[in-house]
């Protein structure tokens, strides 16, 4: 998984491929930290702790998700 600040991008193996997609992320959201050039999530579910900041220009809020080491688990907190 790939985090940018208008999208984030899904890179998922098959076979002796890599399929790509994409979802843009509303104009209201921002992603403000947390971004990386590649995010990587086994194929049994574990990953690395990260947490991605988004911020909304709508309610004015910050969006935390919280992805915890070796659950692969979103926890997602607002302030």
């Amino acid at each position: 998984m790939v985090f940018d600040k208008k999208r984030i991008i899904f890179h998922t193996p098959q076979d002796d491929k890599t399929k790509t997609q994409s979802k843009k992320i509303p104009k209201s959201l921002k992603i403000t930290s947390g971004t990386r050039a590649n995010y990587t999530i086994n194929n049994s579910g574990e990953a690395t702790a990260t947490t991605i900041t988004v911020e909304s220009n709508l309610s004015h809020k910050k969006i935390f998700y919280k992805i915890q080491m070796n659950w692969g688990e979103i926890i997602e907190t607002t302030s």
